[in-house]
């Protein structure tokens, strides 16, 4: 199996929740990742991101946190310093309704190609 380092990355994570913020922290310090911002709204994370960009950004969607227009303001020229930036965006949401809404195709402007949810993946990929 392939090591690699991931000790030089900057992520800024995004979330609304305190608790799952710890977890996604301690998940990325296990892969190595020491480098780790965090914020809980979306304006505090593009001021951040103004001030110092990231590597890769992990940001929720979910009602109370749009990391869909997170994603969006990141991949406008005239606001980010990277509109190229690796961004995850996280959910919880397992309805399709949900996932399956008006983003799903493929969002040239923010640069998103598909969302998922593991659950998902499981029922599609392994049934």
């Amino acid at each position: 199996m392939n090591s690699y380092d991931l000790s030089h990355l900057e992520v800024m994570l995004v979330e609304k929740h305190g608790y799952m913020r710890r977890l996604l922290r301690d998940v990325l310090r296990q892969l190595g990742i020491r480098k780790v911002r965090d914020c809980d709204n979306v304006d505090v994370a593009l001021e951040m991101f103004q001030e110092n960009p990231a590597d890769l950004v992990l940001t929720d969607w979910s009602p109370g946190l749009d990391g869909l227009e997170l994603l969006k303001k990141l991949r406008q020229s005239d606001f980010s310093s990277n509109t190229f930036v690796p961004v995850v965006v996280i959910t919880a949401n397992t309805e399709s309704r949900h996932i399956y809404g008006p983003g799903f195709r493929h969002d040239r402007i923010s640069g998103q190609a598909d969302y998922g949810h593991p659950g998902l993946y499981k029922n599609l990929f392994c049934n």
